[in-house]
């Protein structure tokens, strides 16, 4: 975030190419250099593709123990390396619009998929499916007069355990469809696409700074901010929201079997109690940590230039921290490939049926990828173009900064959902 770009006079270089060629190919200069970074992505993820279809048993245990390794290990080092060096207290005030869009698109992409979802997955309310099994159930017994109450009340419970598993399971389904198109993926794939953009040094993104390295420093320093930010997205709000509607499953489970369940006061306190066990997971969660550990340490000077300093006794630490932070993104393509892989492992082993409904996964599409990034580029372009300027006439916000912020908008959803 310490960078620097060129002057004014470089800051929308010409685009003509250096064989001499005239600006007729800047289209075609324009469309490669936008369409890198999606290329280097589906280039890593293919790796994990192949690796996940290579053996018939599938990556398997390795891609959970992969799984484990990113969050506890990669995460943790590329927030420390790359988000304490470079924030501080002016930088973060400045950065005040990476957590308004990430905040803004979880709730914005939440009520989207919170208002579709009743007309994507219909489930009958419960009031209704309890009545007209009672009458059902009540006009069966009538017409059996020989059987009795006892007999009655199993065969009315029974009846009702057949039901509910059918309408929870529609219910769990609106709740994984409204989390989908809120929660996206803040971290993983937005660290790819800006280290493609610094690395390509002729694109309109790095052909602004001095060198590749400073203008990867400066990404990967707002994507780990983003990252941070996404981290308390997925475990605060994300889990909290699941544990809320696995309590309400059980309400509605003890409604339509009361001897099912027991004591409604102790599943209450019983939820409360996982309430706080789920809050207290969520702050020692070791991406949360780190990002309070960055920020802590980027805030407060004496302490970063003694960590980070290069004659510090803490600098080998620091190389190997950093050497581990470059193994985030080779890591997280290549679990992404083989989540992607196993998915349609299993439905073709399914005989190509899938457990979600065609119109719920449009729904999200849509919603995530079409709805939300429209909403979320006009609101950008309301704020560039109003709150951009500083008190000396520059500009707030570097190019970078900004390309970031539409990449935030435009994410798929969080693969740490399942």
């Amino acid at each position: 975030m310490h960078t620097s770009v060129h002057g004014a006079h470089d800051m929308h270089p010409p685009l003509v190419a250096k064989d001499g060629q005239t600006s007729s190919s800047a289209p075609l200069q324009m469309l490669w250099h936008a369409a890198r970074p999606e290329v280097k992505l589906i280039l890593l993820i293919s790796i994990g593709v192949c690796l996940e279809l290579s053996t018939p048993q599938g990556f398997g245990n390795g891609r959970k123990a992969l799984a484990l390794l990113v969050r506890n290990i990669f995460i943790p080092s590329l927030i420390i390396s790359k988000l304490a060096p470079q924030i501080d207290i002016t930088e973060l005030y400045r950065c005040w619009l990476i957590p308004v869009v990430v905040f803004g698109n979880l709730f914005v992409g939440m009520l989207l998929g919170r208002a579709t979802s009743p007309f994507v997955v219909k489930a009958k309310p419960i009031q209704q499916v309890q009545t007209r099994t009672s009458l059902r159930d009540r006009n069966n017994s009538l017409l059996k007069a020989k059987s009795s109450d006892d007999n009655f009340n199993s065969t009315f419970r029974q009846d009702q355990s057949l039901i509910c598993p059918t309408e929870r399971a529609k219910r769990r389904l609106q709740h994984i469809m409204t989390l989908a198109t809120g929660i996206g993926n803040y971290g993983n794939l937005p660290i790819v696409i800006v280290s493609s953009l610094c690395d390509d040094s002729t694109g309109p993104i790095g052909s602004l700074y001095a060198s590749s390295v400073e203008c990867k420093s400066a990404g990967v320093a707002y994507a780990a901010l983003g990252m941070a930010c996404g981290q308390f997205t997925m475990w605060f709000f994300g889990y909290i929201y699941m544990l809320r509607v696995i309590a309400q499953e059980k309400r509605l489970t003890a409604q339509f079997n009361p001897g099912s369940s027991g004591n409604p006061t102790v599943s209450s306190a019983a939820s409360k109690a996982s309430l706080v066990d789920v809050c207290r997971t969520a702050m020692c969660s070791p991406p949360i940590l780190s990002s309070l550990a960055a920020i802590a340490i980027g805030v407060t000077p004496p302490l970063r230039s003694a960590i980070f300093s290069p004659y510090s006794p803490c600098s080998v630490l620091v190389e190997v921290v950093e050497t581990l932070s470059g193994g985030f993104i080779p890591a997280v393509t290549t679990l992404l490939g083989c989540n992607l892989a196993s998915t349609y492992k299993r439905q073709r082993d399914m005989g190509g049926t899938s457990t979600v409904p065609v119109t719920v996964t449009a729904s999200v599409i849509v919603c995530r990828m079409v709805v939300l990034p429209a909403l979320c580029a006009l609101g950008l372009r309301y704020i560039f173009r109003h709150f951009n300027s500083n008190v000396d006439g520059g500009e707030q916000w570097s190019p970078l900064f900004r390309v970031y912020l539409l990449i935030l908008g435009t994410t798929p959803g969080a693969i740490n959902l399942s």
